[in-house]
């Protein structure tokens, strides 16, 4: 080719750019990507049916802009950065800025529109903790390469760079909630007959060299189970294009990746379980427990009040997300601040850890004495307590000590250092600070039973005298009750049941009251029981979680308790557990971290 035939060339893939830009703009109220133009007889849209167009196209594939790269000297011997010794929250609260390290070309996470402002899901959410916090978030670019490192040398106070809660993580970084729940996806054709990671098996799949997508199915591919034929890509254009031709059967990659894909490639799908979750969280220095505390609290205000739900509609249309932050009892009552905690970056000098793998045994709190006289709900939670600790224990290969006298005060105990773990805590932002909480186990709440049929809906709808059935053994709900009236301006009648099991009796023979309000570990058991008889309404008046409290300052061993969790629940073992000692509707579902699933920090989490 000539000179001038190139230059012609080249403008001409130029202007073409240049009109996919100005043509098909991501959304009208996000800012409008970079457009690369692949042209190559492999890259093919997928036609009407799902067969391929017979003669090569051009795709018009969105792509985050690349920032320019920092030069690095060559040469250099590196040395380790000291790592910081006080908390983010000193230098936050001096300046009142939080630095956010974010990337720059991640799209629709996080990108450098052409106005130069840092825009996205990730870019609005760590907006929404700074002003929570009174101060101005500022962004500061980092890589994939460098993230890590710049927030260990306290060059930024968080990381939101799509970072990936993984296992092995936790040895030098401690994590927020999670805020987004991405994972490695399969795509397929719309006509496929695959519909799950099982018809995956014995298929050719494609991934992109050198991606995080290419080792998880190296992984995925060392479980005899899961055998593939792996083809590799040097872009995700070509991966598409032969997805679209034919060539593969199937394309893994992130699912924020392929959810751009799908706003520009028609007749494809995603399969609905990930080959391997990316919990995607905030990522702070390990031991900056303040800083911790107050990324989850902004987290859980932002989403009690619809705000993350806001980003994700602005950012993901008509994708529909199935992520639950638990909001702690007193997420808005909370009066700790900035200013109100010890800035020093305290390491304990051993963890709960070393104490189990030198034989000592678990010291649990919040189980009932063996000589308390329990019935109903509270027996069926401590017996599920009990076999729930047991369980872990045998896995860790240590013994269970009960601390006597702890059911009122599991989560006290904890924090004074006389119990290693708590059992039946509900998490609240107004207990004590030495106690931090693993994922929720129970997921309870006060709901409304009627009778099958009712017209009753809610508070509403018992104006004229109406009667409430209410639980003897749960005090305060009358006060509930009464409020809930007041708040639609009308006026209840009370009945207080004695026996969990006359509450149907109630209803339906004695017909001395017309609904009954109570928790729903005591109320679905009722319709379980009666489902021709009563039903419970759609609303949830209140949302209370129990979860296990362990030492705030000991990550490792809160670390160890979540990832334990995890394998009882994905090996179906807390499942079990739930059926055999609770059997109250489904049990919760756990997040699952990636990572190794056998053991951590030299101790078994693996069942058999």
């Amino acid at each position: 080719m000539t000179k001038a035939k190139g230059l012609t060339a080249l403008w001409g893939v130029l202007l073409l750019v240049l009109g996919a830009c100005q043509a098909a703009p991501m959304q009208s109220s996000a800012p409008a990507n970079d457009v690369v133009v692949a042209a190559t007889p492999a890259t093919v849209l997928i036609g009407a049916g799902g067969s391929p167009t017979s003669t090569p196209v051009v795709i018009a594939q969105a792509v985050p802009t690349l920032p320019v790269p920092t030069p690095v000297p060559a040469n250099v011997l590196v040395q380790p950065t000291p790592r910081p010794s006080v908390s983010a929250l000193e230098r936050i609260r001096a300046d009142g800025v939080l630095r956010v390290g974010v990337l720059y070309n991640n799209a629709p996470m996080s990108s450098l529109n052409e106005r130069g402002q840092v825009v996205g899901y990730e870019a609005d959410l760590a907006r929404a903790i700074a002003e929570d916090w009174g101060v101005e978030a500022t962004f500061l670019q980092v890589t994939r390469q460098t993230a890590i490192d710049m927030l260990l040398a306290g060059e930024v106070d968080i990381l939101m760079a799509s970072v990936v809660h993984r296992r092995e993580a936790e040895e030098d970084l401690a994590f927020s909630h999670t805020y987004f729940a991405s994972g490695q996806m399969f795509l397929v054709r719309q006509d496929s007959p695959i519909q799950d990671l099982s018809g995956v098996v014995g298929q050719r799949v494609g991934v992109v060299q050198g991606t995080a997508s290419e080792r998880a199915l190296g992984r995925a591919m060392s479980v005899e189970q899961f055998t593939v034929t792996p083809r590799v890509y040097l872009t995700l254009d070509q991966a598409v294009g032969a997805l679209g031709s034919g060539e593969i059967d199937a394309l893994l990659a992130n699912r924020v990746e392929l959810l751009m894909v799908m706003r520009t490639v028609q007749e494809v799908r995603l399969l609905p379980d990930p080959l391997e979750p990316e919990p995607y969280a905030v990522a702070m220095r390990r031991h900056d427990d303040a800083l911790r505390y107050l990324v989850d609290r902004s987290l859980q205000r932002i989403y009690a009040a619809g705000k993350l739900d806001e980003m994700r509609r602005t950012w993901f249309p008509n994708v529909t997300f199935s992520l639950e932050i638990p909001v702690w009892e007193g997420v808005n009552d909370g009066t700790r601040g900035l200013n109100d905690f010890d800035t020093a970056l305290v390491v304990p000098e051993s963890s709960v850890i070393d104490r189990l793998l030198a034989g000592e045994p678990l010291r649990v709190a919040g189980v009932a004495n063996e000589d308390a006289r329990l019935g109903g709900l509270n027996l069926k939670l401590d017996t599920f307590y009990r076999a729930l600790v047991t369980e872990m224990a045998a896995r860790w290969g240590v013994q269970v000590s009960l601390v006597p006298d702890s059911a009122a005060n599991a989560a006290e105990l904890v924090a004074s250092g006389q119990a290693d773990l708590g059992v039946g805590v509900s998490p609240n932002w107004t207990g004590p600070f030495e106690v931090a909480y693993t994922a929720p186990l129970i997921r309870h709440g006060d709901r409304m039973m009627r009778l099958v049929n009712s017209p009753i809906e809610g508070y509403a709808d018992l104006r004229g005298g109406r009667w409430v059935g209410i639980f003897a053994s749960e005090p305060g709900t009358a006060d509930r009750v009464n409020e809930l009236a007041e708040s639609v301006r009308t006026a209840v009648n009370i009945f207080t049941i004695i026996n969990d099991e006359d509450a149907v009796y109630s209803l339906t023979v004695d017909k001395n009251v017309d609904v009954v309000f109570g928790d729903s570990l005591r109320l679905i058991p009722q319709v379980e029981a009666n489902p021709t008889l009563v039903e419970l309404t759609d609303r949830w008046y209140s949302v209370e979680y129990y979860a296990l409290a362990v030492p705030r300052r000991d990550p490792d061993f809160w670390a160890l308790v979540e990832v334990t969790l995890q394998a009882m629940a994905a090996d179906g073992t807390f499942a079990a557990l739930w059926e055999q000692h609770m059997a109250i509707g489904d049990p919760i579902s756990f997040e699952q971290w990636p990572g190794d699933a056998d053991q951590f920090r030299g101790v078994r989490i693996s069942g058999g």
